[in-house]
């Protein structure tokens, strides 16, 4: 059984995947639509995604971020 979140990310890779889509366009009217709260929480994502990639193969840095997100 998938997560809410894990189920969230496949539907915006998807999104993301298509070619046919201006990603530029997509950043103008996500600003233009979008509150502050939508932006910042998106900037989370991003982030997370990044230290995950990062620490890809680091067992150590999965688990400390494991922890870390259990703390927010």
């Amino acid at each position: 059984m998938k997560t809410d979140e894990e189920k969230v990310a496949e539907k915006l890779i998807s999104l993301l995947s298509d070619i046919r889509l201006d990603l530029t366009m997509i950043g103008y009217y996500f600003a233009n639509i979008a509150t502050r709260g939508a932006f910042l929480r998106l900037e989370e994502v991003i982030e997370s995604s990044k230290e995950t990639e990062e620490s890809r193969f680091d067992r150590d840095k999965h688990w400390e971020e494991i922890i870390r997100l259990g703390r927010d």
